[in-house]
């Protein structure tokens, strides 16, 4: 039996509406006197966040299983050797509460029964994304007005009329369509080619979602966009970011991080300012021209179902 000095780290969280602030202790520093030059870290998981190193992470619920390590019975997450990937990809931000509110004040916010009804269908078509993207083992991350929502407000835009995502060009799987149709998701169109600017595009209880497909470039990240009416290309450059997890509409989201570089971005430094008129191939301040889709190529290129 060995005496121990003990730590305990705690950090203040708020609750989801943003009002009571609490202290959660995230970890526990063991010290054993009889040895003092190591020390055992015990990183406390909750419901909500679990915090390594750092930042708060997010870890989806997973198994344990019983091991034996140099002679002790110690349980160690299932599948094991998956676990570190997962710590390195869990790095957890919330909204700006506080900054959504000094937002409000200044722009009320619309509670209109549209609005209102908006918001719930819109969550519905976030929920039934993640549902078959997150069985594919994609990932994913909210872009775009559905961002800036998140960033800015703490919820989703009503003006926007539709919903935005992001997904690696390289994490491609041919079974998203497919599986995306057999959640009720009407496919609309699809654009560009896998190599090249691939955008697509679903309906859902009434509200219309697009996919964007990321590139990653030396020095930077971009996507694609096109005009269907004469084949114009455009190219929407990003400087390079990471992912983190957050909530949005009590749903686990991944947002680009740090978000506000790909906010400015896209929205310039005018972004805190809301514009309920947006044209997409001229207002977003990244957007280049990217040349054109040759006639001969529009028939592979431009794919549209009723």
């Amino acid at each position: 039996m060995y005496d121990f000095d003990v730590a305990v780290v705690s950090d203040k969280f708020t609750d989801k509406n943003g009002k009571t602030t609490y202290n959660v202790t995230t970890h526990i520093f063991l010290r054993a006197m009889k040895y003092p030059e190591f020390t055992i870290r015990v990183v406390v998981f909750h419901e909500r966040a679990a915090r390594i190193g750092k930042n708060a992470g997010l870890y989806e619920k997973f198994d344990l299983e019983l091991a034996m390590i140099d002679g002790l019975r110690l349980y160690i997450p299932k599948p094991a050797n998956k676990f570190p990937e997962t710590v390195a990809q869990s790095k957890y931000i919330d909204c700006n509460k506080t900054a959504a509110d000094n937002f409000f004040k200044m722009y009320p916010p619309d509670r209109s029964s549209a609005a209102n009804a908006f918001r719930e269908k819109a969550r519905q078509v976030l929920a039934g994304a993640k549902q078959v993207l997150d069985k594919l083992s994609v990932r994913f991350w909210l872009s775009s007005g559905t961002l800036l929502g998140w960033y800015r407000e703490c919820d989703i835009i009503p003006h926007s009329v539709d919903i935005d995502l992001e997904m690696w060009a390289k994490d491609y799987n041919p079974q998203i369509i497919p599986d995306m149709k057999k959640a009720g998701f009407q496919f609309k169109q699809q654009l560009g080619r896998l190599n090249d600017s691939l955008e697509v595009s679903f309906i859902a209880w009434g509200i219309k979602l697009d996919i964007f497909f990321v590139y990653e470039a030396p020095d930077h990240l971009w996507l694609g966009g096109m005009d269907v009416s004469n084949g114009e290309k455009q190219k929407y450059v990003f400087p390079k970011y990471d992912l983190c997890w957050t909530t949005l509409q009590d749903l686990f989201l991944r947002v680009p991080c740090p978000p506000l570089i790909y906010i400015e971005a896209n929205y310039g430094s005018n972004w805190f300012t809301p514009k309920k008129k947006w044209n997409w191939k001229s207002s977003a301040s990244n957007v280049r021209k990217n040349g054109y889709w040759p006639k001969d190529q529009w028939g592979s290129v431009v794919k549209v179902y009723s």
